[in-house]
């Protein structure tokens, strides 16, 4: 009789750890199905709302102005004292403390006629130092985004994604419908709905989601229209 218990405990103990490797190779598969899904993707960054007075920066006045993780601020604001025949409107900003000393590191090119701008940050997957900050134009309409490559203290302007959605007839910004995934030393940026992309003339061409991508291979930003 106690054979037979002992053989039933034996043959329960062996059933159970059969259900439990069951169970952890079935929870195993379904935990990496979504990292390789993301794998590469950008994602968006969590930045403060920053109240800091940079004015004695010989800054005016500021649409859009952030804090960084990192302590960089970041602004879209005038810089009157920039402004040429050509080169005029809102910049975007960097600001780092040095020394103990709030200093303007880094101003971009005039966005020109362009009245209001805003900051986004896509941080790249966990690991990497590499930040792509996005400026979202507008005036009635949208003008567009500005990119800029953020890594450490240094940022770099590389191109302009002139795609947009439309709107009742009005472009508006195709950025909350942009997919941003590294893919080995590039950059790629798609749109998961249809957009428009305006040519020389300013008349605007429809493209399928999917069918059109921005590329940046790190020396410039490609446009690739996707047969």
């Amino acid at each position: 009789m106690l054979e037979t218990k002992n053989t039933f405990a034996k043959g329960l103990i062996s059933i159970t750890t059969i259900i439990v490797i069951m169970c952890f190779c079935s929870f195993s598969t379904a935990d990496n199905s979504q990292p390789e899904k993301m794998k590469g993707m950008f994602s968006e960054l969590k930045v403060l709302v920053d109240n800091t007075d940079i004015r004695a920066l010989s800054v005016d006045k500021c649409t859009d102005q952030v804090e960084l993780p990192d302590g960089y601020i970041l602004g879209v604001c005038k810089v009157s004292s920039k402004d040429t025949s050509d080169d005029y409107g809102l910049r975007l900003i960097v600001v780092a403390t040095i020394d103990g000393k709030k200093t303007l590191v880094f101003i971009s090119n005039g966005a020109r006629d362009a009245y209001s701008g805003k900051i986004s940050v896509m941080q790249e997957p966990v690991g990497k130092d590499v930040q792509l900050v996005i400026i979202d134009y507008s005036a009635e309409y949208s003008y567009g985004l500005k990119l800029y490559l953020k890594s450490g203290g240094k940022i770099v302007s590389i191109g302009n994604v002139n795609a947009v959605l439309k709107n009742d007839g009005e472009a508006i910004s195709a950025l909350p419908y942009a997919t941003i995934r590294r893919h080995g030393r590039d950059i790629n940026i798609t749109f998961s709905k249809k957009v428009w992309l305006p040519d020389a003339n300013g008349r605007y061409k429809k493209y399928a989601a999917g069918k059109l991508k921005y590329i940046y291979d790190g020396s410039s930003l490609k446009l690739v229209k996707v047969k």
